[in-house]
Formats: C-alpha cells, structure tokens, sequence
C-alpha cells in the first residue's frame, strides 16, 4: 500500500492539523478516503529548458473510506480541475490545480493541489497534497487537508487515491 502522507501534508500537519480517522461527538471534523478518476486534456510546451503544462481534468470523485460527515462511503461528485505548472531539470516539477467537486446534492467543495514529485507522462505519477478551502451547502465553513498519490494510466486517463482531514471552522 503506498503511504499517502507525504513531505507536503506532513509540512500541513506540523502547522496544525492532524491525520486520523476520528471524529468528534459533533461531528466537525473527520477524515475521509477517495478515489479519483479524471480525463485529462494537457498541452505540454517546451520553452527555454523547460515544459509548461496546462490543461483541464473532469472525472469523478468517490468515496471509499469515511468517519462520516458531508463524506458518507459510496458517495460520489463530478470534480473538476485546471492544471498549470513547470517541469525542469534545475527546479523539477511544480504542478497546481484549483479543483471543484459537485456532489449529488448540487454542493460544491473547492479544493486546492499541489504536486512536487514525479511528472505528468503515461506511466509516471507522484505524490501531492491539497488543501480544502471550504464549499457551499454541507462544505459551507470547510477546511482541511489532503494527500494525494497519482497514476497516470494513458496519455488521457489518471487515478488519485486521496487522503484527507477535514474540520468544520465557520458555519
């Protein structure tokens, strides 16, 4: 099984936030297990000693492990994300995407990732992390946490299995 706490959620969890698969008695806070399945569309441009990456993933979010809350197990959204970055020898691969996740209800959950390690070629992958920036309905007053590991299976298809801590701060 591959260790989705990373470099870069651990960075998170020393600022404050903790990993776990506990809630409390009101339910505020958790932690949830998901799966993401995305067709990507990325243009790669070689400029300067460098690859400028820039494209859109749509596909689907599930969820397959949770302490309960807004993430019950089974359910699923359409998530959405647009992806800029740069890949060089000297600076390696720094990767982000603001992503939106629509579930059943018609609620959205805004989350933003993070990727320093690996690439973005058939075959390739890494680990990333993302941060949780709230939503609207049951994601309303939202924060939390996430790491991710990426596969990317084709030239147009990738698989995240994504870890995350959540708590509730505003209503």
């Amino acid at each position: 099984m591959v260790d989705f706490r990373n470099a870069a959620a651990l960075t998170v969890l020393v600022a404050g936030f903790g990993f776990g698969l506990g809630a409390n008695a009101e339910g505020e806070s958790g932690a949830f297990r998901a799966l993401h399945s995305f067709g990507r569309d990325h243009t790669v441009l070689d400029h300067a000693g460098a690859a400028y990456v820039v494209g859109s993933m749509v596909g689907t979010h599930t969820v397959i492990e949770s302490t309960g809350g807004p993430f019950a197990e089974r359910s699923s959204g359409v998530m959405e994300c647009l992806v800029h970055g740069k890949i060089s020898d000297e600076d390696g691969l720094d990767l982000k995407a603001p992503c939106s996740m629509t579930d059943g209800d018609g609620d959205n959950l805004f989350l933003s990732a993070s990727r320093w390690a690996g690439d973005v070629k058939q075959g390739s992958g890494g680990d990333g992390a993302a941060i949780i920036l709230g939503g609207d309905g049951k994601y309303a007053g939202m924060d939390g946490v996430c790491s991710y590991s990426t596969d990317y299976l084709s030239d147009t298809q990738l698989v995240a299995d994504v870890y995350c801590d959540w708590k509730r701060v505003s209503e």
